[in-house]
């Protein structure tokens, strides 16, 4: 096809070939490497910067709390009523100052999209690669079994009109998070027993269990989608960041595009059918990157912009308190990291030991 046919937006010419390059003037000059990772420009056909903070809040619920709120009522059975309710409450006022950290760390750092972008900032060209990588295979994890959710701040705030307002979001998040999480899992206990099974629907009748996960298939899917974006936007602005393809329809892009969101799902689809002990090894992903990405990193982030910004080992000195909290953070941060990554790795051995690791393609 002659390419004078085709519509300017969709030509392709030489300079779509030039991954990374600058875009061109329909879409934006060259952006220095402090530039907010979108650039809002009424020439340009993509627009990023549209959500606002209820839509982040909603979007940041349906995604944390798709079926990992369904083991609760089983951690009840385990631990006990009464210290359940206290770790979960405690966990989630955790969550809420881990989320702060998080967004006064994307406020100071604009370019900051992803959690391999501030893993540039704090360790270097390695601490990119690592937590870019963790990203990635994290979300495929959570494709089908999403749970943590604070690696996604940075994406959802960097496409906020008002990248401000992310901690009523965070706000909103955490207490109607931690909210239903109590009551949930406390009226699905009183109800059901220590017998109640995990995920918690397994505990009913198979019709009524068919009926509730059919219910709960729409914010599945939410939660799936929302992942299976996460880890395509992630190479996606790692290959194209500031090139005209972020800001314009072109086949290149969109190329791209569509065949990264297919290979994230089809990796994922083929994790959960395929890999006998794939539950197990989502208790690994969660232990080595969740731990960080929820708690540990927040730490690190508190501690970077204090000592580079507000005035160096005095300030850390001064903010005695900020400091103390911030180390407690990575302390807690590695002890999930480490015992969780334990505990997973000995039930997979346990698993192996006792023969009841089924078959790749078998329910």
């Amino acid at each position: 096809m002659d390419q004078s046919s085709l519509p300017p937006s969709l030509s392709l010419e030489k300079k779509d070939l030039e991954v990374g390059s600058p875009p061109s003037n329909d879409a934006s000059a060259p952006a220095p490497p402090k530039q907010d990772v979108f650039v809002d420009d009424e020439n340009h056909q993509i627009h990023y910067k549209t959500l606002s903070w209820q839509f982040v809040s909603m979007l940041m619920i349906a995604e944390i709390m798709s079926n990992g709120m369904l083991s609760l009522p089983n951690a009840v059975a385990v631990v006990g009523l009464v210290p359940s309710i206290i770790l979960t409450i405690f966990l989630g006022i955790f969550g809420l100052f881990t989320a702060k950290l998080l967004i006064d760390f994307k406020l100071n750092h604009p370019h900051v999209h992803t959690m391999g972008d501030a893993g540039l900032i704090l360790f270097g060209p390695v601490g990119r690669e690592i937590l870019s990588a963790g990203t990635i295979i994290f979300a495929i994890f959570a494709l089908t079994f999403a749970y943590a959710g604070h690696f996604m701040f940075f994406i959802l705030i960097s496409e906020m009109k008002r990248p401000q307002d992310a901690m009523k979001a965070a706000w909103c998040l955490q207490v109607g998070a931690t909210t239903l999480y109590v009551v949930f899992s406390v009226v699905i206990y009183v109800y059901l027993g220590s017998t109640v099974q995990s995920p918690a629907l397994f505990s009913l009748p198979p019709k009524w269990a068919k009926a509730a996960f059919g219910i709960g298939l729409v914010n599945f899917l939410l939660a799936g989608a929302l992942y299976a974006h996460t880890a395509s936007k992630l190479v996606f602005i790692r290959f194209f960041r500031h090139s005209r393809h972020v800001y314009t329809h072109t086949i290149l892009g969109w190329s791209v595009w569509t065949f990264l969101c297919f290979l994230g799902c089809t990796a994922a689809f083929i994790l959960a059918v395929a890999v006998p002990i794939f539950s197990d090894l989502i208790g690994i992903a969660a232990s080595l990157f969740a731990s960080w990405y929820t708690y540990g990193l927040a730490g690190f982030f508190w501690l970077y912009d204090t000592y580079h910004l507000k005035g160096g080992e005095q300030a850390l000195k001064r903010r005695w308190k900020g400091t103390t909290l911030a180390i407690a953070t990575i302390i807690a941060g590695s002890f999930i990291c480490v015992a969780g990554t334990y505990v997973s790795i000995k039930l997979i051995v346990d698993a192996y030991k006792s023969g009841t690791v089924g078959k790749p393609f078998t329910c």
